[in-house]
């Protein structure tokens, strides 16, 4: 016998929720029963409503302009993007890629000889998505993209 997966999860048994992995049903924590229900109802995090409002998208529309040519942000570009809904609220995409907002980032860290040993550390927060993406590019071009020539000798691209 053969049991497929529903098209609603996350599945409730006794008032515990489960999910199925592989062949078996596993209990989940909260944080992916919120998931599974977002899952259910065909629905995502950044598609979601955002609380954040009066959002500007600087820095993704100078990317926006560089790499497929368009003059300028319009709201009716944003709703395309699924960043704003019609009804003129942001999503939580939207608060991702705007120039502030209120993310906790990422954490960049240089190890030395081990990991109780930080040679450079850059702690990013508050800022879009694309701007972490362009500090952790810069770290890595600055000390992980190298070359090493046949004497062992590290080289800069």
């Amino acid at each position: 016998m053969k049991i497929f997966q529903g098209l609603y999860p996350p599945y409730f048994y006794k008032e515990k929720a489960y999910k199925r992995n592989d062949s078996a049903s596993v209990p989940v924590d909260s944080l992916e029963l919120s998931r599974l229900i977002l899952e259910g109802q065909n629905c995502s995090y950044d598609s979601l409503p955002s609380h954040a409002s009066n959002l500007h998208f600087s820095i993704l529309e100078k990317a926006l302009q560089k790499k497929i040519g368009i003059e300028k942000l319009t709201p009716d570009l944003l709703i395309t993007l699924g960043l704003r809904e019609k009804n003129g609220k942001y999503t939580n995409a939207g608060a991702l890629f705007a120039d502030e907002n209120d993310y906790r980032g990422i954490d960049l860290v240089k190890f030395g000889d081990n990991i109780n040993v930080m040679l450079d550390r850059a702690q990013i927060e508050k800022v879009s998505v694309l701007k972490l993406y362009q500090d952790a590019l810069q770290k890595y071009r600055q000390y992980y993209q190298n070359e090493v020539n046949r004497w062992g000798i590290p080289q800069k691209k």
